[in-house]
């Protein structure tokens, strides 16, 4: 493929006037030039609209497409992707970073071996209300040329074992593939980025993974997605899983390596719509009593006992799930809301 390769970067933005300019600068100070920014204002009522405005005065590079009202995150990708005229594009969320040479690395990737994807490490940094970094969770590929049906299995199973796969934000996807196959973002909150995932890999693309730490994603303690309130987060998410574990299975890899990374999957999201339930007024009982329907079916029949603890959260918490003790998980839960309440910080690096 030709050296002159261009990337469309699409960022969608609401209400983001803390974040935007520093993930716009990263994209901004690349290494490699040949790069429009798409940014998708989606009906913003603060400054962000303001903040894209002077970007796009600045730069010729930049592009603003503005919505009246908020369409949600998938439907801003979307028009992104409509709008992008690259060779490849890549998504930026808006608390997040670029390292400076990920175009560049990218670019030296699809040159030695073009592929529909790009997959790139990524770091993971925990921050404080105030913006501290609390501690950072590297996720590192080994360097994959994928070259056939087999290359692609081992490559899924790696990026899967990785923690890459699920996620839209840490690839590179060629445009013209992407219309090809009529590949969009389905309009479901949370997981849309997991589905388009899943179904760019249903299609078997060419893949390149890359160990190089390439993009940042911040997750900031209270953040409103993080924090979010979803009364069907536990379903949305179980029907990623199931997604997953359908492609898993298409491609004759649903074996014990790739149950156990399901299975760590299916228990955090218990855990996380647990507690996000709780945290917005859910009674103990009510949480144990949820958990313990929960138990009852089939998924959490086939993945319980293939859960892995990784992390203390996981030993102090989310193994109590795993093993059924449902009213123990609740008392703990409600015991580390309250504690993080009067101590954030220190409740996020006890249970890293």
């Amino acid at each position: 493929m030709d050296s002159d390769i261009r990337f469309s970067v699409v960022l969608p933005a609401y209400n983001e006037e803390r974040n935007l300019e520093n993930a716009v600068e990263s994209v901004l100070h690349q290494t490699y030039g040949n790069f429009e920014l798409i940014i998708v204002d989606n009906g913003s009522k603060d400054k962000t609209g303001k903040i894209a405005e002077h970007f796009k005065s600045l730069y010729s590079d930049v592009r603003l497409i503005t919505n009246e009202t908020n369409q949600g995150r998938a439907a801003a990708r979307n028009e992104g992707l409509k709008a992008a005229d690259g060779d490849y594009v890549i998504m930026l969320d808006p608390d997040d970073r670029f390292e400076c040479d990920l175009l560049e690395r990218v670019r030296d990737a699809i040159n030695k071996e073009p592929a529909d994807i790009v997959c790139y490490s990524y770091s993971e940094q925990f921050l404080s209300k105030r913006g501290m970094v609390l501690y950072t969770k590297i996720h590192r590929l080994p360097e994959i040329y994928d070259t056939g049906e087999t290359d692609f299995k081992k490559t899924v199973k790696t990026m899967l074992s990785c923690n890459a796969a699920g996620h839209v934000w840490n690839k590179a996807y060629r445009l013209g593939w992407l219309r090809e196959k009529k590949i969009q973002f389905q309009d479901v909150s949370q997981i849309d980025g997991m589905l388009f995932d899943v179904d760019t890999l249903s299609s078997q693309p060419a893949v390149v993974t890359l160990p190089d730490e390439l993009y940042h994603c911040r997750n900031v303690r209270g953040d409103k997605r993080t924090g979010e309130y979803l009364p069907d987060y536990i379903d949305l998410h179980k029907k990623g899983i199931e997604r997953l574990k359908n492609l898993l299975i298409a491609l004759s890899i649903y074996d014990d390596d790739t149950i156990k990374v399901l299975a760590h999957m299916y228990i955090r999201v218990l855990s996380s719509g647990t507690q996000r339930e709780m945290s917005h007024g859910m009674s103990k009982n009510d949480a144990a009593q949820l958990l313990e329907n929960e138990s009852h079916l089939l998924l959490y029949r086939e993945l319980a006992d293939k859960f892995v603890p990784e992390s203390r959260a996981d030993r102090v918490l989310r193994s109590l799930i795993a093993e059924g003790n449902m009213r123990g998980a609740a008392a703990t839960t409600k015991w580390l809301i309250r504690f993080g309440k009067v101590f954030p910080d220190l409740l996020l690096r006890f249970l890293r």
